[in-house]
């Protein structure tokens, strides 16, 4: 996992649990949904499905490997500058990345910014094939 300024997003492999500061604020984790039966709606009748915070994403990049290939991993994200999104989301973009299968490793790095947070995914292109030897 790597971060800078208190936040922690794993690399897609292996998956793992995913920690941003709450939106706005510095060095807060998020707490993990509880599914605990006695959460309830604010009516106070029934249970609740727990909610995730949303993360404020100013910039968003993706580093390490050769235009091209930078250019599949772009386009292989959903998420957008300057929009909100979930804990889930974030590490589904960059599982999203590793999937293309073009990358050894893919590695998300998140900063806090002024703006919101800055996140920027590391890859590693796979090794190039130069030939097949028959032994």
């Amino acid at each position: 996992a790597s971060s800078k300024g208190g936040l922690r997003i794993p690399s897609a492999s292996p998956p793992g649990g995913v920690h941003l500061p709450k939106f706005g604020k510095k060095n807060q984790q998020l707490p993990s949904p509880s599914g605990k039966a006695g959460d309830l709606n604010p009516s106070g009748d029934s249970p609740q499905p727990p909610t995730q915070e949303r993360i404020l994403l100013s910039e968003i990049e993706v580093k390490g490997a050769s235009p091209e290939l930078l250019q599949v991993a772009t386009e292989s994200l959903v998420m957008k500058p300057n929009f909100a999104y979930t804990l889930k989301e974030v590490q589904e973009d960059v599982n999203r990345v590793f999937g293309t299968g073009y990358f050894s490793s893919c590695h998300p790095v998140a900063e806090d910014t002024r703006d919101g947070v800055r996140l920027t995914i590391e890859v590693k292109e796979n090794p190039k094939l130069n030939g097949v030897v028959a032994a």
